[in-house]
């Protein structure tokens, strides 16, 4: 873990919970735009399609203060290993990748809203589809930089440890149940 101290340690922390927090609600209003685009394809309602133009502008809003608190982030962090920073790196430039491929996504979907006919085709959808795929790869990234790099922490095994009793343990263990 890295050793921080202070005032540098508390603005660490504060922007760890925003860009926590942010990506969150960028993530969730990413896949409701989604949802509620497929919705509107499918039953061809335009109050849904209105939904999720606005869920969009949203996740703009949030992805734009996901990566102002991860370059705060980035700039007091300071990684020991190479495969750490290797992935902050990968996190940081897919990040922005991502920022501009939903921002372009964004400004497509305020174009067909705008028009004469507010539904969206199959090739917007498959489009915003890539989009999503993009953000949860974004995510894993991410992941992999904040649990098993900056925290330390393995990756929890699938089975229990079994814990290796004694002679004089196994001794009770047997003599309790002779007893009953």
């Amino acid at each position: 873990m890295v050793s921080l101290r202070g005032s540098v340690r508390r603005q660490l922390t504060t922007s760890v919970f925003i860009h926590t927090i942010a990506a969150q609600l960028m993530i969730v209003f990413t896949e409701a735009a989604l949802g509620f685009d497929v919705l509107a394809y499918l039953m061809v309602r335009e109050r849904l399609a209105e939904v999720a133009c606005w869920s969009l502008v949203a996740a703009v809003g949030f992805a734009t203060i996901t990566a102002l608190a991860g370059a705060v982030m980035r700039r007091r962090y300071r990684g020991r290993q190479k495969e750490t920073r290797a992935f902050l790196r990968a996190h940081m430039w897919f990040g922005i990748l991502f920022y501009a491929l939903l921002v372009a996504i964004t400004v497509w979907r305020i174009t067909i809203w705008a028009s004469a006919e507010p539904m969206v085709d199959l090739i917007y959808l498959f489009t915003l589809l890539g989009v999503s795929l993009a953000m949860i790869f974004q995510i894993y990234l991410g992941g992999e930089v904040s649990y098993h790099f900056v925290a330390e922490r393995e990756p929890i095994p699938l089975t229990p440890k079994v814990k290796k009793t004694t002679p004089r343990q196994a001794n009770e263990l047997l003599g309790m149940a002779r007893e009953r």
